[in-house]
């Protein structure tokens, strides 16, 4: 991708935004990582970021969520998308 995908949204209910967020996180980490606390949020998607990625490096198993790691470590930009 050349940009960031990830929509950016304003609105002025803060319980929209957090149960947005909640179920938005709850879908990606497979219900392991929708803390709200910062630092628990942080450590349960970091576990599920490891888990996924030796389970990738296996071949052998699913991830256990839709999230996984990436790491681009190129100076250029390409668009193919």
């Amino acid at each position: 991708m050349e940009a960031d995908s990830e929509m950016n949204i304003a609105h002025e209910w803060a319980s929209v935004t957090k149960a947005m967020r909640q179920r938005l996180w709850k879908l990606h980490t497979n219900g392991q990582g929708d803390q709200d606390d910062p630092g628990e949020a942080f450590d349960a998607w970091e576990d599920v970021l490891s888990r996924n990625n030796k389970r990738q490096n296996t071949g052998k198993d699913k991830p256990i969520a839709s999230l996984i790691a990436f790491l681009y470590d190129q100076p250029t930009l390409k668009d193919q998308d």
